[in-house]
């Protein structure tokens, strides 16, 4: 059995009865919707019409929120292909809801309760909060109402044909415009109206192989209705899989608690290429301060970030899908190698095993400030993200920017500071090779994709310009400049150089130009929604 759902568009007629049905059934918070409503006119005036879609988690047989979570609590149902999400599993890292192309999934923050600021729960509410316990700080999305569909079928009730054995929404809709049912099943409901519609998927060339499709038999020109921006974006004729409005911003890794997730890949960053450094400079407090900023800076902030952070030992558990748990292993091993160098250089010096613990923390701090460039390029959902090249950039980043602290480590406190010795490496090569892989990203996002395209005009011309210029002015004119002058002779002893260099290298490259990335990560163009809380 594969369960699936077909939706006629020409059927549905926009109430929002399955949207309210879907919040009344689970008990949701507010501002969050499991259902929610895409409105499309079609046509021009007089002959104009509208049409609306109940978007909801399409069910996919290759779910990209399954093969990205760390936990394992993104599953997929063997026996009838439902994808749910055990709330008990979650942390609440939010990589499903970056992760998922159809943008249904939702993130159930620690300040929204079900039922917030109320005692009096009428007892037909009790009852839901026992049957749906939605936690907070977990991500949360449509299950098809497995929990009725579950109970229909021990009682012996067929899936879309017996409503107590049928989600919530489809008994609800008052055009019968929703179909439920078993897709394997060739004489059932929904199978015939797919055939008999042509029933179609949503962005096809994610290869996710969703479980409900949709249909409709009008060919006028359609244009989308944009709400927020009060305008409309033409097409040339109606097609499903192609919506004709904006990118949708994502807002999970870059707005008010994922601020705590940028630092963390920011600190991250620095204390890789510190440590990347430190090999170089032979520079043994820096290799100390990196040690502790991947330790309690690093992983403070991770901690912060996460909806359950008291779970994060599970994040441990899916390495052969998720970049989310392969970054965590490469960590524990960095910990590993750099704390052993560490404490030989300290308890035993000389010691044989000193430097193979020396490079094998070299290794891992590469990993570490690498797997978060995979972690992004890895979702499909945002183009602009989805390039090879993040991985290389998030590395010269992280060298970039620890270069120039190792530098002011070792003026201090004692070794090799390669910028007085002269090694125009670090001072120029390095900001210029940032530059440059910036550029060609840039341009590689431009020609690659019109999502990708949007996102790199949004960073060049439009409302994250600022903070793209700023990095890249930190990168490639203060920050060299300033090394420059510093080294000069008489320069030297000018108070403040050698800090401005540190600071604008430490800043640009490290975190202003990874958090204008993570800003400009727009989805492939959805669809305008309307809901009711």
């Amino acid at each position: 059995m594969r369960l699936g759902m077909f939706v006629d568009l020409d059927s549905c007629i926009g109430c929002h009865g399955c949207t309210v049905a879907c919040k009344v059934e689970h008990a949701t918070p507010l501002g969050i919707e499991w259902l929610r409503v895409g409105l499309w006119e079609a046509g021009e005036y007089p002959d104009s019409v509208r049409l609306s879609y109940p978007m909801r988690c399409n069910h996919c047989t290759a779910a990209p929120c399954v093969r990205v979570c760390p936990t394992g609590a993104n599953q997929k149902r063997e026996e009838d292909g439902i994808v749910w999400i055990d709330q008990n599993k979650c942390v609440g890292c939010r990589y499903c809801v970056i992760a998922c192309p159809y943008q249904v999934i939702s993130f159930h923050p620690r300040e929204k309760s079900n039922f917030p600021s109320r005692t009096d729960l009428a007892p037909s509410e009790k009852a839901r909060q026992r049957r749906y316990p939605l936690q907070t700080g977990t991500a949360i999305k449509c299950n098809f109402c497995k929990e009725r569909v579950d109970e229909g079928r021990e009682k012996g009730l067929t899936p879309g044909v017996d409503r107590a054995a049928t989600p919530a929404c489809v008994n609800t809709c008052q055009g019968q415009a929703m179909v439920f049912g078993d897709l394997d099943d060739t004489d059932s409901r929904v199978s015939r109206a797919i055939r008999e519609n042509g029933g179609r998927h949503f962005h096809t060339e994610f290869s996710t192989q969703p479980s409900s499709y949709v249909a409709t038999r009008r060919h006028t020109p359609v244009r989308a209705v944009d709400r927020t921006m009060g305008t409309r974006y033409p097409s040339d004729r109606f097609s499903p899989d192609k919506w004709m409005i904006l990118p949708t911003a994502q807002r999970e890794w870059a707005h008010r608690s994922g601020l705590w997730l940028v630092l963390a890949l920011f600190f991250g960053g620095l204390a890789a290429g510190l440590y990347l450094s430190s090999m170089v400079s032979a520079s043994f407090y820096s290799s100390v301060v990196a040690f502790l900023l991947m330790g309690v800076a690093k992983g403070g902030f991770h901690l912060l970030f996460l909806g359950k952070p008291l779970r994060c030992w599970r994040m441990f558990s899916r390495p052969q899908t998720s970049w989310i748990s392969r970054g965590l292993y490469l960590v524990f091993f960095f910990f590993f190698f750099a704390g052993g160098y560490l404490a030989l250089a300290v308890f035993a010096p000389g010691s044989a095993l000193e430097p193979l613990l020396k490079y094998g923390g070299a290794l891992a701090a590469i990993g570490v400030a690498t797997y978060s460039g995979f972690t992004l390029s890895s979702v499909a959902a945002v183009p602009f993200w989805n390039s090879g090249m993040l991985p290389v950039l998030f590395l010269t980043s992280a060298i970039s920017s620890g270069a120039a602290l190792d530098g002011l480590i070792s003026n201090r406190f004692g070794g090799a500071d390669l910028h007085n010795a002269g090694n125009p490496l670090l001072v120029f090569m390095l900001p210029l090779a940032l530059t440059f892989l910036i550029v060609c990203y840039m341009w590689n996002a431009k020609y690659s994709d019109p999502t990708a395209r949007y996102s790199a005009r949004q960073l060049l011309s439009g409302q994250l310009s600022w903070l793209f210029w700023s990095a890249v002015l930190l990168i490639v004119v203060v920050s060299p400049f300033s090394a420059l002058l510093y080294r000069m002779e008489g320069w030297g002893t000018v108070a403040g150089l050698e800090w401005l260099h540190v600071c604008s290298e430490v800043l640009g490259a490290g975190i202003i130009i990874k958090y204008a990335i993570l800003r400009a990560g727009y989805y492939r163009p959805l669809s305008p929604v309307s809901g009711v809380g």
